[in-house]
């Protein structure tokens, strides 16, 4: 015979698996979220504000430098977020973590590649949060 007890206490259970999962499931999402690092789109923007230090400098070379970007930093470690780290330090960097893609993948990526992506970088960098 089933008693109020029995009653309360089933639906008990079940109100707190149900909580459970959706804080579980809340917390998941956030992490994600945090974790994600949207990449910026190169914009001529960023183009015209790199022109004292390069002057050579292109909108296709930064949309390349990005793909590279995209392509390759992100097979052995997460996306670094521009911003993480100063010119000096990315200038040192890149050239290093080319050389040890190009050791896993053939010499996919030449001194044009390199540059490109060390350039998108240093662009998106300092670029404004919104666009």
């Amino acid at each position: 015979m089933e008693t109020k007890q029995t009653r309360y206490n089933e639906a008990y259970t079940f109100m707190f698996i149900r909580m459970k999962t959706s804080l579980l499931l809340l917390s998941l999402i956030s992490l994600l979220a945090c974790h994600t690092l949207v990449l910026i789109e190169p914009a001529q923007a960023d183009v015209d504000r790199m022109k004292n230090k390069y002057p050579d400098l292109s909108l296709d070379e930064l949309k390349q430098g990005k793909q590279n970007f995209e392509r390759y930093c992100g097979n052995c470690h997460k996306h670094k977020n521009p911003n993480s780290r100063s010119e000096k330090q990315w200038s040192k960097i890149v050239p290093q973590m080319c050389q040890k893609v190009n050791k896993r993948n053939n010499n996919v990526l030449d001194e044009k590649a390199q540059q490109g992506i060390l350039r998108y970088v240093l662009s998106v960098r300092g670029a404004p949060k919104k666009r």
